[in-house]
């Protein structure tokens, strides 16, 4: 009883330190907005856009926070042990960026059942040394076509069948060494057999600088917000990477959705029409973080063109809450690409 009143006030403090971070965050973007074009008739217009689209995230934020602290955590329910060793591939992809630690760490996973792959679209001839010199399976194309979600099914196609579950890792990605073991849990146990994608807690890893640290704060509030809010509303989006995918849904969907941006999304949104599932679990693997401003507002505007591109995805089925939650997400990315191409003009 203690531990679990503990377990609460840590939470509260972390929603209550993470909602007053936001506000001093964004009256501080805010401000340097109105530094920048208070001078102009038109700046005086972006500036009201950006506090309506501000005030109605930031409420969005609170809202989030608040009711996952209140709410104790959903998790799909997990076997002690495994009765039987699944057929796992662990999918390394990567395009010109394989880091060396990163390709050796996978060599550490404990599970037996385990074939490695490398989905190389690497062009350069470092990385395709570098990666040539690992001793595992590698899996190259003729063509880049769809991206990630091309190289993935190009995997699917040759290599699927032959498999129950796999693995995406990115080029950034660092698995704890009973990853997979520990993923099987979840995904074996009998009450799971409708989820698709189990999606870990994803944490920085080894964040060095300031920058990246401060970064890296908001991924514990994230956790808490997926498996108390999103896991409990069924509004789970994949991530695309560090997670475990059963092989049958996405071969019976025809593989992930190369016409979007974020496969992740897409192929999430997919497969919950179709009655599948995505949930994150508790177990914890790592990621590297934006170095800088440049890297981040760099990936936050790949995110928002993807969430921009899902307006135009077939909706009919999703959750009332999810659509609701991919227009708060659109508003969110389109305000932070604004605020930081103004930060970086200043």
């Amino acid at each position: 009883m203690i531990a679990g009143v503990q377990h609460r006030q840590t939470n509260a403090v972390w929603a209550f330190a993470y909602l007053a971070l936001t506000i001093i965050f964004h009256a501080g973007l805010l401000w340097l907005i109105s530094r920048a074009v208070i001078s102009s008739s038109a700046g005086l217009l972006s500036i009201f856009w950006s506090v309506i689209i501000s005030l109605i995230v930031a409420e969005r934020m609170a809202l989030t926070v608040l009711f996952s602290v209140a709410r104790s955590p959903s998790i799909p329910p997990r076997l002690e042990d495994l009765p039987t060793r699944p057929r796992v591939a662990l999918l390394y992809c990567t395009c010109d960026d394989a880091l060396e630690e990163c390709l050796n760490s996978l060599r550490s996973q404990e599970y037996e059942n385990l074939a490695i792959f490398v989905l190389d679209d690497s062009l350069s001839e470092h990385s395709r040394e570098l990666i040539n010199s690992t001793g595992y399976t590698i899996v190259r194309r003729a063509d880049r076509n769809g991206y990630k979600a091309g190289n993935l099914n190009n995997w699917l196609k040759t290599w699927g069948k032959k498999f129950d579950y796999f693995v995406i890792v990115d080029a950034d990605s660092m698995l704890p060494p009973d990853f997979v073991r520990r993923m099987l849990l979840y995904a074996e146990h009998p009450a799971n057999q409708g989820i698709a994608i189990f999606e870990s807690r994803i944490m920085a890893w080894r964040p060095r600088t300031l920058f990246q640290r401060v970064l890296a704060s908001g991924l514990a509030m994230a956790n808490v917000m997926a498996i108390r809010l999103s896991n409990r509303l069924g509004i789970t989006l994949s991530y695309g990477h560090n997670n475990l995918c059963r092989v049958s849904p996405l071969l019976a969907i025809g593989g992930f959705e190369e016409k979007y941006i974020g496969e992740d999304h897409a192929t999430t949104l997919t497969l919950l029409a179709k009655g599948w599932g995505c949930q994150v679990v508790d177990v914890e693997s790592f990621e590297g973080m934006p170095v800088n401003l440049e890297a981040l507002n760099k990936r936050t505007y790949r995110w928002t063109r993807n969430d921009l591109q899902l307006l135009a995805h077939p909706w009919t089925k999703a959750p009332l809450a999810l659509q609701f939650k991919l227009l708060i997400k659109s508003l969110t990315h389109c305000f932070w690409v604004a605020i930081v191409f103004q930060m970086m003009a200043l």
